[in-house]
Parts: C-alpha cells; structure tokens; sequence
C-alpha cells in the first residue's frame, strides 16, 4: 500500500520534473567546481616551477605544501558538506509541496477517507517525494566523488572521498535516512498550511537549520564507518518518530 501512494506521488513528480531537474544541475555544478580546483592544485604539485613559484610568494616550500594540503581539504569538505545539505533542501522542498498540492486541489480529504492508515499515506507521499531525488543525489555525487579519486592531491585525504567506505555508508544510508526525516518533517508542517506562501516560509525555516545541522552531523566524521552507521540509525529513529507525530496530525485533519 505504501508503495502504491508512492507511485501516484512518483507520477505527479514526473508532471514536474523542474525541481530534478535543478537538483542534478546544482550538484553537478558543485562537482564540476570542485574538480576544477583540485586539477589546479594538481597542476601546481606536478610541476616544480609552479610549487617553487608558490614557495616564494608564501615564504617557505613548508608553507607552500601546507597552502595545497589546506586547499585540498577545504574542497573536498566543501564538496561533501554542500551535496547533503542541498540533497536535503532539495528533499524538504519536494515532500513539503506534496500533501499541500493535494489539500490544494481537494483532494486531500479524499486521501483521508480512503481505507489506508495515515502512516502508511504519509511514508507513501515521503517515499514518492525522496526516492527520485534520492536517485539522482547518489548518481551525480557518487560520480563527482570517484571523479576526485583519479587526482593524486586528493590521496592524503581519504576519509573525505570514496576511498573510505564511510564516505559510501553516509552517501546510501546517513543520507537517505536524514532525507527521510527532513522530508516527513516539512510535509507534515505543510499539510498544516493554509496557502503556498505560509508552506513555503515553514518548509525553508525547518530545512535551514535541519540541513546544516545534519550535513554536519553526516559529514562530520566520514571516515568512520561505525558514526556513519550510528547516525543512519538516529536518522531512522528520528523518521520513525516523525512518522507517528505526522499520523497523528493528519488524523486531525478531518475535523479541521
């Protein structure tokens, strides 16, 4: 049952496929700056001239190696904050215009009447909502991480890409189980909205803070597969609960 709501949400996103749209070309986009600037620091370790050059303008070669290493780090956690932190945006936004596009067409009470329990209607609009952009997340981020691997400045740093498998743990499970949480979060806020402009100041207020508070839950340790492990665990825990509060929301609705 679960899975038949979400194909009626999946269809919906596939009359609008704007936002998918969007979500790949942003995180490509990061991908594609972020390689850039690693091929650059690459270029400037794979010739002496230019490490030399960019000894003397910061003093010392000690100076110029710490310049690359800073450099390097600083992308790579860019690239890894900024993939999940918009993957969850991008997740919140979706999933909070679903239950309000049905209250907006009248169907929503519809949905209410129907022989289905609200917790199975509501992780059938979150999975319908997540599982698409979830897709192209994974695509594109797995892609522009494996993309990092081929250039030898990001080898001192392999927590921070796919060479550790913690790095794949947050990608598949930390991520998808905090989307799920994000995206149960803003549609339940936004069933609760009366009109778009108020759904959508709600949606943004909960996604700001959760995305930078998550992102930075998630990629705050990506080498280590036992927190990555634990913090998709807490993301379930707190979907689960989320799932039972926004049933029992929507139960209200009806009388409203």
């Amino acid at each position: 049952m679960i899975l038949h709501v979400a194909r009626r949400e999946w269809l919906e996103v596939r009359r609008h496929p704007g936002i998918l749209a969007i979500c790949a070309a942003l995180l490509a986009l990061l991908g594609g700056i972020t390689f850039v600037a690693l091929v650059l620091l690459q270029l400037v370790v794979a010739d002496p001239t230019n490490l030399q050059t960019l000894a003397i303008l910061l003093g010392s070669p000690a100076a110029a190696d710490a310049f690359v290493a800073g450099a390097t780090q600083a992308a790579l956690t860019a690239f890894d904050f900024l993939i999940f932190s918009q993957y969850l945006g991008f997740v919140g936004v979706m999933a909070g215009h679903s239950l309000l596009h049905d209250r907006q067409v009248g169907t929503l009470p519809f949905l209410l009447l129907a022989p289905v329990t609200r917790p199975v209607l509501l992780a059938g609009k979150v999975l319908g909502a997540l599982a698409p952009l979830t897709a192209v997340h994974v695509v594109i981020s797995a892609v522009g991480g494996l993309a990092t691997v081929v250039l030898p400045v990001t080898a001192g740093f392999p927590e921070l890409g796919p060479r550790s498998a913690g790095w794949w743990v947050a990608l598949l499970l930390s991520g998808p189980a905090w989307g799920a949480f994000v995206a149960t979060t803003c549609a339940v806020i936004s069933s609760l909205a009366r009109d778009v402009r108020m759904a959508q100041q709600a949606v943004w207020f909960v996604v700001f803070f959760v995305q930078l508070l998550v992102a930075f839950l998630i990629t705050g340790s990506l080498g280590s597969i036992g927190t990555q492990v634990a913090a998709a665990v807490l993301g379930a825990i707190a979907t689960g609960t989320a799932l039972a509060v926004g049933a029992n929301v929507l139960s209200r609705d009806l009388g409203r």
